[in-house]
């Protein structure tokens, strides 16, 4: 279908674009509600600020480097950084940069007070908005970071583990000669990408929970979006 082709297309190209798009506004939102927080609640302002600049400083040079690997760097599609077994550097760069982020989180939350940041802002295995004057149990917190972790991790070493079909290269294999430009973006492993699509989805969940609360009202009445459920 037209309509199917087209979509895919702009999957392929721009995904990163959108996700860096979300990731500002987000990561601003968050500043925003902190600043109405403020006068009342100064700790978990400051605890909404820490987790809002985390997340850009650190998740928005992934779709960085995504972008750079589908412009200059040959990876046909967003859906080769899903097949790492046949990608290029570029997508072994990504999902290092992403473990990479993991290992700097874990550090943060176990070593240098993460833990408590993450209470303040209301996040564990239950939403408490942060000017309800309710702390999630810190239990609570701490098995919600060792879920991130798990489920981040597992996910990256599951794309490695297993061979899913490959969405093909923008370069053809340097032993093949081609006097033909490059192939157009074959879809024809895209179906068969879906369930590693969906393990993908759910560790962008999990790095969503880590770096800000739940999309809520706040003070000045916008709102945050949420990619993933």
């Amino acid at each position: 279908m037209v309509g199917a082709g087209v979509f895919f297309t702009i999957i392929d190209r721009w995904a990163w674009m959108f996700f860096i798009a979300l990731w500002i506004y987000n990561g601003l939102v968050w500043r925003r509600r902190a600043d109405g927080l403020e006068a009342e609640y100064p700790d978990q302002a400051q605890a909404l600020r820490t987790i809002a600049r985390g997340y850009m400083l650190f998740g928005i040079p992934l779709w960085v480097v995504m972008g750079l690997g589908i412009l200059i760097g040959g990876e046909v599609s967003f859906f080769s950084f899903l097949h790492p077994r046949h990608g290029g550097p570029w997508v072994h760069v990504f999902l290092g940069m992403d473990v990479g982020v993991m290992l700097l989180f874990a550090w943060w939350a176990f070593f240098h007070d993460g833990i408590s940041t993450l209470q303040k802002a209301g996040l564990g295995l239950r939403w408490q908005a942060p000017e309800s004057g309710k702390l999630p149990n810190r239990r609570h917190t701490l098995l919600l970071v060792v879920l991130i972790l798990v489920s981040n991790l597992g996910v990256v070493t599951a794309m490695y583990a297993i061979d899913w079909p490959p969405v093909g290269r923008a370069q053809p294999p340097q032993n093949e000669k081609t006097d033909e430009g490059p192939d157009p973006p074959d879809h024809s492993g895209v179906r068969a990408s879906l369930p590693c699509y969906s393990l993908f989805s759910s560790s962008l969940a999990s790095a969503w929970a880590v770096h800000g609360p739940p999309p809520v009202r706040s003070a000045t009445g916008t709102r945050g979006i949420s990619i993933c459920g």
